[in-house]
Order: structure tokens, then C-alpha cells, then sequence
């Protein structure tokens, strides 16, 4: 029922039930928008629009992408690059990062959290 996005760059993936996902969003590399994908504002987010257990491509189209500058792409990307060498404590600052970007106050910081049961 969440959005779980992996990044591979070594042609391995095989499952019969992953689905193959090419972001291309202006401003933002893979790493970066999948950063987005997987935050837990992206999560709340879908639930609240779709509200639905299975994860459909035309919805995922519809995701409100903020625009970044590149100074918060970079950032990410090299976030992301942490986290898939084995850093899972970057998975918080990236979490706060993306809420900074989307402006979001302590308090709905904590709302979204809450209803995610985070």
C-alpha cells in the first residue's frame, strides 16, 4: 500500500511484480525524484488522493513534484547515493529535507507522520 521505489543501475532487477519506473522531471535526477517517491510526504500524499492499495502509473503522474533548485538536487541525489551505500540514517535527513522544501511546519510535520504511523 506504500510507494517503494529502488534504484538499479546494475540491470538486476527480475521480479515479475516490480514495475519498471524512467522519471523524467525537469530539474531532478532519478536519484532525486526517487528520493520524493519514497518520503513520507509522497506516501501521505498518495494515500489522500488515491486511497487505493495498488499503485497505478497514471498516478503517480499526478504526484505534485515541486520545482528544486539544483543546490536541493544535488543535495539529494547525494543523500540518496549514502543511503544505497548502506547509510539508512540518511533516510531521516532526506525525509526532513523534502519537508523543508515542501514548507511544512513542525506541527504538520507531525500530522502527516502520525496519520502514516511513522
Amino acid at each position: 500500500k506504500d510507494l517503494i521505489f529502488a534504484y538499479d543501475d546494475k540491470k538486476s532487477l527480475f521480479l515479475n511484480s516490480a514495475n519498471i519506473l524512467i522519471p523524467d522531471i525537469e530539474g531532478m535526477s532519478i536519484k532525486t525524484c526517487m528520493a520524493f517517491l519514497n518520503s513520507n510526504i509522497f506516501k501521505y500524499i498518495y494515500r489522500k488522493m488515491f486511497g487505493e492499495i495498488k499503485i497505478l502509473k497514471g498516478n503517480l503522474e499526478r504526484l505534485p513534484f515541486p520545482v528544486i533548485s539544483n543546490e536541493e538536487n544535488v543535495l539529494l541525489e547525494k543523500l540518496c547515493d549514502e543511503v544505497l551505500d548502506g547509510d539508512d540514517d540518511k533516510k531521516l535527513e532526506i525525509n526532513e529535507k523534502i519537508y523543508s522544501i515542501f514548507e511544512l511546519t513542525k506541527k504538520e510535520v507531525e500530522y502527516v507522520e502520525k496519520a502514516l504511523k511513522v
